[in-house]
C-alpha cells in the first residue's frame, strides 16, 4: 500500500511531516500530516484536481516529490494507567460541541471550554472574515481572542452564549481508553463516533485514536471518561488517507487530535494576557 497521510484540508499549504514508529499494541504507519481540516478549503492530495464541497475554490498539494519538510522521531510516550467507564457521552457533554462558520462559507466545529469561549482549530480560522458560532438557527458573531497556528489552536470570544462548557481532562489517556469524536462532518448534523486511544506521539503530543472523523469536524471534541465524568481529552484535527494514483483513499478509523495538555497550556497563556 502507498504511504499513508493524515489528511486535513485547509486554506494554507499543507505542512507535511513523517510520523513513524510503533507500539506494542498498535503499529502506526508512516504518515504525512496535513495541517488543516475544515470543509470548504480542501487540498487535493493528488495532482488531479477534483471538485470541493459546494464547488468552492481548489488547491493542490506541492510536488509530492518535495513534500517532506521534517522527519519526526517515532518514539511514543507511555500512557498513564487509569481506567474509567462512563458509557456514551451525556447530552450535556455533547452540547458543548458547536458549529463554527464564517462569512466566506467555510464550516468547522468547536468546543465550548469556558463562559462565552469556544475552542476550535486555528486552520479553520481566516481572520480576514467574520466567524460565527451557530446554535440551531442562531448565529453568534465570534472574535479571535487568541490563536496559535503552530499548535493549531484558537479561542473565539462570543457574547451571550448559553452553552455549558465541558471540563478539560487532567490526565493522559490510558492505553485503549474509550473515546468519542464529536463534530459536524461536511457541515451536516452533529455526529458522535466511538473508538479507542492508541498512541501519543512524543514529538508533538498528538493523540492517535480509532474514532473515525470527516471533513468539517476540525475543532470538534475528543471526549473521554475521567473519574466517572465526561471530559475533553483533545481537539479533533485530522484523519488518515493514502495516495492511490491521483486520488486519496481515506483510511478507516484513524484520527488525530491535539491533546488536552496542550489545550490547557494554550488557555492558561490567554489568561495571563
Amino acid at each position: 500500500m502507498a504511504a499513508a497521510h493524515i489528511f486535513v484540508p485547509g486554506h494554507r499549504k499543507p505542512e507535511l511531516r513523517n510520523l513513524s514508529g510503533n507500539s506494542a499494541s498498535w503499529r502506526l504507519p508512516v504518515l504525512n500530516f496535513y495541517h488543516a481540516n475544515h470543509i470548504r478549503r480542501w487540498y487535493n492530495i493528488a495532482v488531479k484536481r477534483e471538485p470541493c464541497v459546494r464547488g468552492t475554490r481548489l488547491y493542490g498539494t506541492p510536488d509530492m516529490n518535495k513534500t517532506l519538510i521534517a522527519v519526526l522521531a517515532g518514539v511514543l510516550l507511555a500512557p498513564a494507567a487509569h481506567a474509567d467507564n462512563c458509557g456514551w457521552p451525556a447530552q450535556k457533554a455533547l452540547e458543548s460541541v458547536v458549529r463554527v462558520t464564517s462569512e466566506d462559507g467555510s464550516h468547522a466545529s468547536g468546543v465550548v471550554v469556558g463562559p462565552n469561549r469556544v475552542l476550535t482549530a486555528a486552520h479553520a480560522i481566516d481572520e480576514s472574515y467574520q466567524a460565527f458560532i451557530r446554535i440551531e438557527e442562531t448565529l453568534y458573531p465570534a472574535f479571535v481572542a487568541s490563536i496559535d497556528r503552530s499548535k493549531d489552536l484558537a479561542i473565539l470570544e462570543v457574547s451571550a452564549l448559553d452553552v455549558e462548557p465541558i471540563q478539560i481532562g487532567d490526565s493522559d489517556l490510558s492505553n485503549s481508553a474509550k473515546v468519542w469524536a464529536v463534530g459536524f462532518p461536511r457541515a451536516e448534523s452533529k455526529t458522535t463516533s466511538s473508538g479507542s486511544f492508541k498512541i501519543k506521539a512524543a514529538t508533538d503530543g498528538a493523540l492517535h485514536t480509532t474514532a473515525p472523523i470527516d471533513s468539517g469536524q476540525s475543532g470538534g471534541g475528543l471526549i473521554t471518561c475521567e473519574q466517572g465524568q465526561h471530559v475533553l481529552a483533545g481537539m479533533l484535527r485530522g484523519f488518515a488517507a493514502y495516495v492511490n494514483g491521483d486520488e486519496y483513499v481515506k483510511i478507516k478509523n484513524h484520527s488525530v487530535s491535539v491533546a488536552s495538555a496542550d489545550i490547557r497550556h494554550f488557555i492558561s497563556e490567554l489568561a495571563t494576557q
